[in-house]
Protein backbone atom coordinates (compact mmCIF):
# COMPACT_ATOMS: atom_id res chain seq x y z
CA UNK A 1 0.00 0.00 0.00
CA UNK A 2 1.09 3.32 -0.79
CA UNK A 3 1.31 6.84 0.48
CA UNK A 4 -1.48 7.89 -2.06
CA UNK A 5 -3.55 4.58 -0.89
CA UNK A 6 -3.24 5.02 2.62
CA UNK A 7 -3.70 8.64 2.28
CA UNK A 8 -7.46 8.50 0.42
CA UNK A 9 -8.16 5.80 2.43
CA UNK A 10 -7.51 7.68 5.86
CA UNK A 11 -4.69 4.70 6.91
CA UNK A 12 -1.49 4.96 8.31
CA UNK A 13 0.99 4.07 5.30
CA UNK A 14 3.25 2.16 7.73
CA UNK A 15 0.90 -0.40 8.44
CA UNK A 16 0.48 -1.33 4.72
CA UNK A 17 3.78 -3.30 4.59
CA UNK A 18 2.84 -5.43 6.70
CA UNK A 19 -0.36 -6.15 4.95
CA UNK A 20 -3.84 -5.07 5.41
CA UNK A 21 -7.16 -7.23 5.70
CA UNK A 22 -9.88 -5.92 3.36
CA UNK A 23 -11.91 -5.49 6.08
CA UNK A 24 -9.70 -2.83 7.92
CA UNK A 25 -9.25 -1.19 4.37
CA UNK A 26 -12.89 -1.05 3.34
CA UNK A 27 -13.76 0.27 7.30
CA UNK A 28 -13.30 4.10 6.62
CA UNK A 29 -16.30 3.54 3.62
CA UNK A 30 -19.02 5.13 3.86
CA UNK A 31 -21.97 2.85 5.44
CA UNK A 32 -24.11 3.38 2.20
CA UNK A 33 -21.64 3.03 -0.14
CA UNK A 34 -20.23 -0.42 1.50
CA UNK A 35 -23.26 -2.76 0.44
CA UNK A 36 -22.50 -1.20 -3.31
CA UNK A 37 -18.61 -1.65 -2.95
CA UNK A 38 -18.68 -5.31 -2.18
CA UNK A 39 -21.32 -6.31 -4.45
CA UNK A 40 -18.88 -4.82 -7.36
CA UNK A 41 -15.76 -6.61 -5.83
CA UNK A 42 -17.33 -10.00 -5.70
CA UNK A 43 -18.72 -9.66 -9.46
CA UNK A 44 -15.23 -8.16 -10.17
CA UNK A 45 -13.82 -11.25 -9.05
CA UNK A 46 -16.12 -13.77 -10.28
CA UNK A 47 -15.52 -11.99 -13.75
CA UNK A 48 -12.61 -11.10 -14.22
CA UNK A 49 -11.71 -8.25 -16.76
CA UNK A 50 -12.02 -4.33 -16.14
CA UNK A 51 -13.19 -3.18 -12.48
CA UNK A 52 -14.37 1.24 -11.75
CA UNK A 53 -16.52 1.75 -8.86
CA UNK A 54 -16.77 5.01 -6.93
CA UNK A 55 -17.34 5.22 -3.56
CA UNK A 56 -16.65 7.84 -0.53
CA UNK A 57 -14.09 7.19 2.19
CA UNK A 58 -13.17 8.98 5.34
CA UNK A 59 -10.20 10.56 5.87
CA UNK A 60 -8.05 12.26 8.63
CA UNK A 61 -10.30 14.88 8.54
CA UNK A 62 -13.34 13.15 9.58
CA UNK A 63 -14.94 13.67 6.38
CA UNK A 64 -15.87 11.82 3.25
CA UNK A 65 -14.57 12.04 -0.15
CA UNK A 66 -15.22 10.47 -3.24
CA UNK A 67 -12.71 8.53 -5.15
CA UNK A 68 -12.86 6.09 -7.69
CA UNK A 69 -11.05 2.75 -7.77
CA UNK A 70 -10.07 1.39 -11.51
CA UNK A 71 -8.14 -2.29 -12.02
CA UNK A 72 -8.12 -5.73 -13.34
CA UNK A 73 -8.83 -8.97 -11.91
CA UNK A 74 -6.20 -11.40 -13.50
CA UNK A 75 -7.28 -15.07 -14.02
CA UNK A 76 -5.30 -18.00 -13.87
CA UNK A 77 -5.98 -20.39 -17.02
CA UNK A 78 -8.61 -22.49 -14.20
CA UNK A 79 -10.62 -19.49 -13.63
CA UNK A 80 -8.72 -18.64 -9.83
CA UNK A 81 -8.14 -15.10 -9.40
CA UNK A 82 -4.57 -14.46 -9.51
CA UNK A 83 -3.86 -10.28 -8.86
CA UNK A 84 -5.83 -7.36 -8.37
CA UNK A 85 -3.81 -4.56 -9.58
CA UNK A 86 -5.22 -0.62 -9.73
CA UNK A 87 -5.76 2.96 -9.00
CA UNK A 88 -6.93 4.98 -6.71
CA UNK A 89 -8.36 8.93 -8.39
CA UNK A 90 -9.71 11.79 -6.14
CA UNK A 91 -13.10 12.37 -7.92
CA UNK A 92 -14.08 14.90 -5.15
CA UNK A 93 -14.43 18.30 -7.20
CA UNK A 94 -15.42 16.49 -9.95
CA UNK A 95 -18.24 15.02 -7.92
CA UNK A 96 -18.88 18.26 -6.12
CA UNK A 97 -19.11 20.18 -10.19
CA UNK A 98 -21.98 17.21 -10.85
CA UNK A 99 -23.93 17.47 -7.62
CA UNK A 100 -24.42 21.31 -8.21
CA UNK A 101 -24.92 20.82 -11.67
CA UNK A 102 -27.95 18.66 -10.28
CA UNK A 103 -28.76 21.24 -7.98
CA UNK A 104 -29.02 23.75 -10.33
CA UNK A 105 -30.80 21.48 -13.21
CA UNK A 106 -33.46 20.21 -10.29
CA UNK A 107 -33.71 24.03 -9.32
CA UNK A 108 -34.52 24.90 -13.65
CA UNK A 109 -36.92 22.34 -13.93
CA UNK A 110 -38.66 23.45 -10.87
CA UNK A 111 -38.42 26.49 -12.20
CA UNK A 112 -39.75 25.47 -15.80
CA UNK A 113 -42.65 23.69 -14.26
CA UNK A 114 -43.96 26.50 -12.60
CA UNK A 115 -43.09 28.90 -15.67
CA UNK A 116 -45.41 26.22 -17.54
CA UNK A 117 -48.01 26.97 -15.09
CA UNK A 118 -47.84 30.70 -15.07
CA UNK A 119 -47.95 30.84 -18.69
CA UNK A 120 -50.62 28.12 -18.77
CA UNK A 121 -52.56 30.47 -16.21
CA UNK A 122 -51.99 33.38 -18.38
CA UNK A 123 -53.13 31.97 -21.48
CA UNK A 124 -56.03 30.73 -20.09
CA UNK A 125 -56.76 34.29 -18.84
CA UNK A 126 -55.92 35.66 -22.38
CA UNK A 127 -57.92 32.76 -23.82
CA UNK A 128 -60.84 34.22 -21.83
CA UNK A 129 -60.45 37.97 -22.07
CA UNK A 130 -60.53 37.17 -26.03
CA UNK A 131 -63.91 35.19 -25.96
CA UNK A 132 -65.74 37.36 -24.01
CA UNK A 133 -64.26 40.39 -26.59
CA UNK A 134 -65.41 38.76 -29.39
CA UNK A 135 -68.51 38.28 -28.01
CA UNK A 136 -68.55 41.96 -27.18
CA UNK A 137 -67.64 42.64 -31.01
CA UNK A 138 -70.12 40.04 -31.90
CA UNK A 139 -73.17 41.81 -30.22
CA UNK A 140 -71.57 45.29 -31.57
CA UNK A 141 -71.68 43.77 -34.84
CA UNK A 142 -75.27 42.66 -34.42
CA UNK A 143 -76.32 45.73 -33.06
CA UNK A 144 -74.50 47.97 -35.75
CA UNK A 145 -75.95 45.28 -38.33
CA UNK A 146 -79.80 45.50 -37.41
CA UNK A 147 -79.58 49.17 -35.85
CA UNK A 148 -78.18 49.65 -39.78
CA UNK A 149 -80.68 47.77 -41.11
CA UNK A 150 -83.72 49.01 -39.36
CA UNK A 151 -82.98 52.20 -39.64
CA UNK A 152 -82.87 51.97 -43.40
CA UNK A 153 -85.50 49.99 -44.04
CA UNK A 154 -87.95 52.38 -41.88
CA UNK A 155 -86.64 54.94 -44.50
CA UNK A 156 -87.78 52.57 -47.28
CA UNK A 157 -90.95 52.00 -45.54
CA UNK A 158 -91.87 55.94 -45.12
CA UNK A 159 -91.67 55.89 -48.62
CA UNK A 160 -93.51 53.07 -49.21
CA UNK A 161 -96.22 53.93 -46.43
CA UNK A 162 -96.71 57.51 -47.48
CA UNK A 163 -96.94 57.06 -51.43
CA UNK A 164 -99.85 54.32 -50.30
CA UNK A 165 -101.49 57.27 -48.05
CA UNK A 166 -101.73 59.91 -50.42
CA UNK A 167 -103.01 57.57 -53.35
CA UNK A 168 -105.82 56.80 -50.31
CA UNK A 169 -106.60 60.29 -49.57
CA UNK A 170 -106.72 61.44 -53.51
CA UNK A 171 -108.75 58.34 -54.38
CA UNK A 172 -111.09 59.20 -51.27
CA UNK A 173 -111.07 63.07 -52.33
CA UNK A 174 -112.06 62.17 -55.70
CA UNK A 175 -108.73 63.32 -57.11
CA UNK A 176 -107.69 60.66 -59.48
CA UNK A 177 -105.32 62.80 -61.85
CA UNK A 178 -101.93 62.25 -61.46
CA UNK A 179 -101.57 58.91 -59.51
CA UNK A 180 -98.97 57.13 -60.95
CA UNK A 181 -96.49 59.64 -59.28
CA UNK A 182 -97.66 57.76 -56.04
CA UNK A 183 -97.63 54.25 -57.41
CA UNK A 184 -94.19 54.87 -59.24
CA UNK A 185 -92.67 56.61 -55.82
CA UNK A 186 -93.88 53.64 -54.00
CA UNK A 187 -92.25 50.97 -56.31
CA UNK A 188 -88.65 53.06 -56.21
CA UNK A 189 -88.68 52.81 -52.55
CA UNK A 190 -89.90 48.66 -52.81
CA UNK A 191 -87.23 48.47 -55.10
CA UNK A 192 -84.22 50.25 -52.79
CA UNK A 193 -85.83 47.66 -50.32
CA UNK A 194 -84.77 44.58 -52.65
CA UNK A 195 -81.45 46.46 -53.15
CA UNK A 196 -80.68 46.72 -50.03
CA UNK A 197 -81.80 43.05 -49.27
CA UNK A 198 -79.04 42.14 -52.30
CA UNK A 199 -76.91 44.06 -50.82
CA UNK A 200 -77.25 42.29 -47.23
CA UNK A 201 -77.44 38.81 -48.73
CA UNK A 202 -73.97 39.61 -50.59
CA UNK A 203 -72.06 40.43 -47.63
CA UNK A 204 -72.97 37.36 -46.03
CA UNK A 205 -72.50 35.61 -49.21
CA UNK A 206 -75.49 34.16 -49.62
CA UNK A 207 -77.20 35.52 -52.71
CA UNK A 208 -77.57 33.78 -56.10
CA UNK A 209 -75.24 34.33 -58.41
CA UNK A 210 -75.34 33.46 -62.20
CA UNK A 211 -71.59 33.13 -63.05
CA UNK A 212 -70.38 32.83 -66.47
CA UNK A 213 -67.30 32.69 -68.59
CA UNK A 214 -66.28 36.61 -68.84
CA UNK A 215 -64.01 39.08 -70.77
CA UNK A 216 -63.25 41.34 -67.97
CA UNK A 217 -61.52 43.39 -70.37
CA UNK A 218 -65.14 43.72 -72.96
CA UNK A 219 -67.23 43.92 -69.36
CA UNK A 220 -64.77 46.94 -68.52
CA UNK A 221 -64.72 48.75 -72.09
CA UNK A 222 -68.49 48.24 -72.00
CA UNK A 223 -69.30 50.50 -69.07
CA UNK A 224 -66.46 52.81 -69.95
CA UNK A 225 -68.71 55.46 -71.31
CA UNK A 226 -71.42 55.16 -68.66
CA UNK A 227 -68.57 55.56 -65.92
CA UNK A 228 -66.94 58.34 -67.49
CA UNK A 229 -70.31 60.37 -67.41
CA UNK A 230 -71.07 59.07 -63.92
CA UNK A 231 -67.26 60.72 -62.89
CA UNK A 232 -67.91 64.25 -64.50
CA UNK A 233 -65.74 66.68 -65.99
CA UNK A 234 -63.57 67.45 -62.97
CA UNK A 235 -62.43 63.81 -63.02
CA UNK A 236 -60.43 61.75 -65.82
CA UNK A 237 -60.61 58.47 -66.51
CA UNK A 238 -58.07 55.82 -67.47
CA UNK A 239 -58.47 52.06 -68.58
CA UNK A 240 -55.30 49.97 -68.53
CA UNK A 241 -56.56 46.69 -70.41
CA UNK A 242 -53.69 44.09 -70.28
CA UNK A 243 -53.35 41.88 -73.02
CA UNK A 244 -53.79 38.56 -73.18
CA UNK A 245 -55.98 38.73 -70.17
CA UNK A 246 -57.77 35.04 -69.32
CA UNK A 247 -60.97 34.76 -68.74
CA UNK A 248 -63.26 34.71 -65.34
CA UNK A 249 -65.83 32.31 -64.58
CA UNK A 250 -67.92 35.31 -62.82
CA UNK A 251 -71.49 36.62 -62.35
CA UNK A 252 -71.21 39.38 -64.88
CA UNK A 253 -73.96 41.20 -63.53
CA UNK A 254 -72.97 41.60 -59.98
CA UNK A 255 -69.05 42.50 -61.34
CA UNK A 256 -70.93 45.53 -62.82
CA UNK A 257 -72.30 46.16 -60.05
CA UNK A 258 -69.10 46.24 -57.97
CA UNK A 259 -67.46 48.33 -60.46
CA UNK A 260 -69.56 50.77 -60.45
CA UNK A 261 -69.89 51.08 -56.74
CA UNK A 262 -66.18 51.41 -56.62
CA UNK A 263 -66.16 54.27 -58.82
CA UNK A 264 -68.49 56.09 -56.75
CA UNK A 265 -66.93 55.31 -54.10
CA UNK A 266 -64.07 56.59 -55.94
CA UNK A 267 -66.20 59.62 -57.65
CA UNK A 268 -66.46 61.05 -53.66
CA UNK A 269 -63.09 60.86 -52.29
CA UNK A 270 -61.85 63.21 -55.26
CA UNK A 271 -64.42 66.03 -54.55
CA UNK A 272 -62.17 68.82 -56.51
CA UNK A 273 -61.48 66.13 -59.42
CA UNK A 274 -58.68 64.06 -59.98
CA UNK A 275 -57.75 60.77 -61.86
CA UNK A 276 -59.66 57.40 -61.65
CA UNK A 277 -57.79 54.67 -63.26
CA UNK A 278 -59.52 50.67 -64.07
CA UNK A 279 -56.76 48.31 -64.63
CA UNK A 280 -57.19 44.59 -65.19
CA UNK A 281 -54.03 41.61 -65.28
CA UNK A 282 -52.99 38.61 -64.96
CA UNK A 283 -51.54 37.19 -61.89
CA UNK A 284 -50.49 33.62 -60.29
CA UNK A 285 -50.30 34.17 -56.63
CA UNK A 286 -47.79 31.51 -55.16
CA UNK A 287 -48.53 29.43 -51.64
CA UNK A 288 -46.40 32.15 -49.29
CA UNK A 289 -48.14 35.66 -51.27
CA UNK A 290 -51.57 33.94 -50.91
CA UNK A 291 -51.87 32.79 -47.41
CA UNK A 292 -50.76 36.68 -46.30
CA UNK A 293 -53.83 37.68 -48.94
CA UNK A 294 -56.38 35.51 -47.12
CA UNK A 295 -56.67 33.07 -50.28
CA UNK A 296 -56.00 29.89 -51.95
CA UNK A 297 -52.61 30.46 -54.36
CA UNK A 298 -52.95 30.04 -58.16
CA UNK A 299 -54.04 31.99 -60.87
CA UNK A 300 -56.21 35.00 -60.53
CA UNK A 301 -57.62 38.08 -62.83
CA UNK A 302 -57.32 41.33 -60.81
CA UNK A 303 -59.52 44.49 -61.57
CA UNK A 304 -57.54 47.55 -60.25
CA UNK A 305 -59.69 50.45 -59.24
CA UNK A 306 -57.27 53.87 -58.30
CA UNK A 307 -58.30 57.72 -57.54
CA UNK A 308 -56.01 60.15 -56.73
CA UNK A 309 -58.17 61.14 -54.14
CA UNK A 310 -58.18 61.72 -50.01
CA UNK A 311 -56.87 58.04 -48.88
CA UNK A 312 -57.98 56.51 -46.14
CA UNK A 313 -55.76 56.31 -43.16
CA UNK A 314 -54.78 52.10 -41.43
CA UNK A 315 -57.92 52.38 -38.98
CA UNK A 316 -60.62 53.04 -41.39
CA UNK A 317 -59.04 50.85 -43.78
CA UNK A 318 -59.29 47.93 -41.32
CA UNK A 319 -63.10 48.55 -41.02
CA UNK A 320 -64.10 49.63 -44.71
CA UNK A 321 -65.77 46.44 -45.42
CA UNK A 322 -67.78 45.86 -42.41
CA UNK A 323 -71.24 46.15 -42.58
CA UNK A 324 -72.92 49.70 -42.16
CA UNK A 325 -69.81 51.42 -42.05
CA UNK A 326 -69.28 54.34 -43.67
CA UNK A 327 -67.20 57.72 -43.46
CA UNK A 328 -70.08 59.60 -45.74
CA UNK A 329 -72.10 62.25 -43.84
CA UNK A 330 -75.05 60.98 -42.41
CA UNK A 331 -78.06 59.90 -45.28
CA UNK A 332 -74.89 60.24 -48.09
CA UNK A 333 -73.97 56.49 -47.96
CA UNK A 334 -75.69 53.30 -46.06
CA UNK A 335 -72.13 51.69 -45.52
CA UNK A 336 -73.03 48.70 -47.59
CA UNK A 337 -71.13 48.87 -50.93
CA UNK A 338 -67.99 47.59 -50.10
CA UNK A 339 -69.33 45.22 -47.74
CA UNK A 340 -71.09 44.14 -50.58
CA UNK A 341 -68.50 43.90 -52.95
CA UNK A 342 -65.86 42.23 -50.28
CA UNK A 343 -68.97 39.49 -50.20
CA UNK A 344 -69.47 39.12 -54.05
CA UNK A 345 -65.59 38.48 -54.59
CA UNK A 346 -65.70 35.78 -51.92
CA UNK A 347 -68.53 34.11 -53.07
CA UNK A 348 -66.90 34.01 -56.58
CA UNK A 349 -63.51 32.29 -55.20
CA UNK A 350 -61.39 35.34 -55.15
CA UNK A 351 -61.02 37.85 -52.48
CA UNK A 352 -60.63 42.02 -52.61
CA UNK A 353 -58.00 44.26 -50.75
CA UNK A 354 -57.19 47.97 -49.97
CA UNK A 355 -54.36 49.74 -50.46
CA UNK A 356 -54.58 53.60 -49.42
CA UNK A 357 -52.83 56.44 -48.51
CA UNK A 358 -53.83 59.19 -47.13
CA UNK A 359 -53.15 62.23 -49.59
CA UNK A 360 -52.48 59.98 -51.87
CA UNK A 361 -55.50 58.14 -53.02
CA UNK A 362 -56.45 54.36 -52.71
CA UNK A 363 -56.43 51.27 -54.61
CA UNK A 364 -59.01 48.96 -54.37
CA UNK A 365 -58.49 45.51 -56.33
CA UNK A 366 -60.57 42.39 -56.87
CA UNK A 367 -59.51 39.47 -57.67
CA UNK A 368 -60.83 36.25 -59.51
CA UNK A 369 -60.31 32.93 -60.24
CA UNK A 370 -59.03 32.10 -63.57
CA UNK A 371 -61.28 29.79 -65.86
CA UNK A 372 -59.57 27.85 -68.21
CA UNK A 373 -61.34 28.17 -70.97
CA UNK A 374 -63.16 31.20 -73.47
CA UNK A 375 -65.35 33.94 -72.69
CA UNK A 376 -69.04 33.90 -73.57
CA UNK A 377 -69.82 35.99 -76.29
CA UNK A 378 -70.39 39.52 -76.19
CA UNK A 379 -74.11 40.17 -75.71
CA UNK A 380 -75.87 43.66 -75.54
CA UNK A 381 -74.76 44.58 -71.75
CA UNK A 382 -77.92 46.09 -69.89
CA UNK A 383 -78.12 49.80 -69.38
CA UNK A 384 -76.84 50.22 -65.86
CA UNK A 385 -77.89 54.12 -66.16
CA UNK A 386 -81.39 52.47 -65.35
CA UNK A 387 -79.69 50.28 -62.62
CA UNK A 388 -78.57 52.94 -60.63
CA UNK A 389 -79.69 52.84 -57.12
CA UNK A 390 -81.26 55.34 -57.22
CA UNK A 391 -80.41 57.91 -53.84
CA UNK A 392 -83.02 59.75 -51.77
CA UNK A 393 -84.46 62.68 -53.23
CA UNK A 394 -84.84 64.57 -50.32
CA UNK A 395 -87.13 67.58 -52.20
CA UNK A 396 -89.26 64.67 -53.41
CA UNK A 397 -89.80 63.69 -49.62
CA UNK A 398 -90.02 67.30 -48.33
CA UNK A 399 -92.49 67.84 -51.26
CA UNK A 400 -94.80 64.40 -50.59
CA UNK A 401 -94.44 65.54 -46.91
CA UNK A 402 -95.99 68.84 -47.56
CA UNK A 403 -99.00 67.28 -50.14
CA UNK A 404 -99.51 64.95 -47.48
CA UNK A 405 -99.91 67.91 -44.96
CA UNK A 406 -102.24 69.72 -47.28
CA UNK A 407 -104.40 66.45 -48.01
CA UNK A 408 -104.77 66.44 -44.43
CA UNK A 409 -105.79 69.61 -44.13
CA UNK A 410 -108.42 69.13 -47.16
CA UNK A 411 -109.58 66.53 -45.48
CA UNK A 412 -109.96 68.32 -41.79
CA UNK A 413 -111.73 71.39 -43.67
CA UNK A 414 -114.07 69.41 -45.84
CA UNK A 415 -115.30 67.69 -42.94
CA UNK A 416 -115.76 70.79 -40.58
CA UNK A 417 -117.85 72.13 -43.65
CA UNK A 418 -119.96 69.15 -43.45
CA UNK A 419 -120.54 69.27 -40.01
CA UNK A 420 -121.37 72.90 -40.08
CA UNK A 421 -123.84 72.30 -42.54
CA UNK A 422 -125.21 69.81 -40.45
CA UNK A 423 -125.80 71.98 -37.65
CA UNK A 424 -127.33 74.71 -40.05
CA UNK A 425 -130.06 72.73 -42.03
CA UNK A 426 -130.84 70.95 -38.02
CA UNK A 427 -134.59 71.97 -36.63
CA UNK A 428 -134.64 74.76 -34.83
CA UNK A 429 -136.45 74.30 -31.34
Amino acid sequence: MDEGFAHAFGLDSALGREGLPLEQVVANVHPDDKPGLATAIKEAVARGGAYAHQYRVRRADGKYYWIEANGRVEHAPDGTPLSFPGVLLDVQERRAVEAERDRVTTELRALTDTLEQRVAERTAELQHAEEQLRRAQKMEAVGQLTGGTAHDFNNLLTGIVGSIELLGMRVEQGRIRDLDRYVLAAMGAAKRASSLTHRLLAFSRRQTLDPKPTDVNRLVSGMEELIRRTMGPSIALEVVAAGGLWATLVDPNQLENALLNLSINARDAMPDGGRLTIETANMWLDPRVARAREMEHGQYVTISVTDTGTGMPPEVVARAFDPFFTTKPLGEGTGLGLSMIYGFAVQSGGQAQIYSEVGLGTTVRLYLPRHIGEAEAAENLPNLSRRLERKWDRPFWWSMTSRRSACWSWRCWRISATQRSRRQMAPRA
